[in-house]
């Protein structure tokens, strides 16, 4: 999951809790400069998450399909959870496994 601490980092909660330890509310000084690098802020987490890695990084060959859910909810990106439920509920895939249950 994160090439530096292979043996540390093996799942995508702990790359996200370690991940979150860093996030800190974003400051600025007095004379208008920011005090905390952007690096850190939930905002930059939340944008890692979803434009870096995206749904297809956390549902390897389709192993994992709740997993970027959680990774969403945990991030606090709660429109984005509500558009992945929505995706999954409307998938070809769903529905079918639906139609053959009922």
């Amino acid at each position: 999951m994160n090439k530096p601490f292979p043996t540390i980092i093996t799942t995508a909660q702990d790359f996200l809790w370690l991940r979150l330890c860093f996030v800190r509310e974003a400051e600025s000084g007095g004379d208008g400069s920011v005090l905390i690098a952007s690096d850190f802020t939930l905002k930059a987490l939340q944008q890692l998450l979803y434009n870096t890695y995206g749904a297809a990084h956390f549902n390897k060959k389709g192993r994992y399909p709740l997993l970027y859910f959680q990774v969403l909810l945990m991030s606090q990106q709660f429109e984005r959870v509500r558009c992945h439920c929505i995706a999954i509920l409307t998938s070809p895939l769903f529905l079918r496994c639906r139609q053959s249950t009922t």
